[in-house]
């Protein structure tokens, strides 16, 4: 898979824990490193399968990135809602 990444940030860990703590999650290990790697990114012409259905990925989510890319991620996982 090819990601682009987004844009370094600043304190990406100290924003990581605050996103968990206010949504009451826990990210595993590997997308803390990822996040903190990567900043997410754009993923062209990559397509996932989940229960036998094809879906393509445009991002993944990102501190700071442009409302353009906010845009694809929501209308992906609209679509992915959609389509279940």
């Amino acid at each position: 898979m090819l990601i682009s990444k987004f844009a370094t940030v600043e304190n990406i860990e100290d924003r990581i824990i605050e996103l968990e703590t206010r949504n009451n999650l826990k990210f595993e290990a590997k997308y803390v490193k990822f996040l903190t790697i990567y900043n997410g990114g754009e993923t062209p012409k990559t397509d996932i399968c989940i229960n036998r259905k094809k879906y393509d990925i445009r991002a993944f989510f990102g501190f700071d990135c442009s409302k353009k890319i906010m845009i694809l991620i929501i209308s992906f996982n609209m679509m992915r809602l959609k389509n279940a």
